[in-house]
């Protein structure tokens, strides 16, 4: 229906969240002790949960630079109506970024109940909201088309760091939410300054009217 997908995406993580509620009986145990295992074991001196990320964090970047539809996908974000007139299928590449998406949503979930010892629907509560903070701390724009792997694993590392230093002073969790969407908001910022000042240089004729 050509909805934002923006909206259509929290609109959905709300709708499936409740309906976990609805299907599941919460909390959900699981049953083999091995499967704590996922959450908690260590390779050498980094937890396994850490050796997957960097593993997720290799892949990502190799398919977002190297292969045609890594490239197809970062083109989409800049203007999806240039990639269509090149030829390329965009509806076929976006659902393959939802695909990608999800699966790494399903991963993180598994994780998560490893570390925690249980599944239910409230555990995952407001992380999407860590999700954009990295994304937008490494530069990767909302309006699509900017953004790289390597500078969103830099964002997760700068997030972590914030949220570490912040329980070491034992700040209020609630204030820790309102620092991460005054961070988001203030990068936003910064980023649409630096548009506006890099078309201000790129002007030929600044201060002049445009024929059209």
């Amino acid at each position: 229906f050509q909805l934002a997908p923006f909206v259509v995406t929290l609109a959905a993580l709300t709708t499936i969240r409740g309906l976990a509620f609805v299907y599941s009986e919460t909390p959900v145990a699981p049953e083999k002790p091995g499967f704590f295992e996922l959450g908690s074991a260590v390779i050498g001196p980094l937890p396994v949960s850490t050796l997957i990320m960097l593993g997720v964090f290799l892949v990502g970047g190799v398919f977002l630079s190297r292969t045609p539809a890594g490239r197809s996908l970062v083109a989409i974000g800049g203007s999806a109506e240039t990639v269509r007139l090149a030829g390329i299928g965009v509806r076929r590449h976006i659902v393959l970024a939802y695909t990608i998406s999800g699966a790494c949503a399903g991963l993180a979930g598994v994780i998560l109940a490893s570390r925690v010892g249980i599944a239910q629907p409230s555990v995952g509560t407001a992380f999407e909201l860590d999700a954009i903070a990295a994304c937008v701390i490494g530069g990767a724009s909302l309006a699509g088309g900017k953004g790289s792997v390597r500078a969103t694993f830099a964002g997760v590392l700068v997030l972590a760091l914030i949220n570490n230093l912040l329980n070491l002073y034992d700040v209020q969790s609630f204030w820790q939410q309102v620092l991460k969407g005054l961070i988001i908001v203030a990068v936003i910022l910064i980023q649409r300054t630096g548009r506006f000042r890099g078309a201000a240089v790129n002007d030929p004729n600044p201060g002049k009217a445009s024929p059209s």
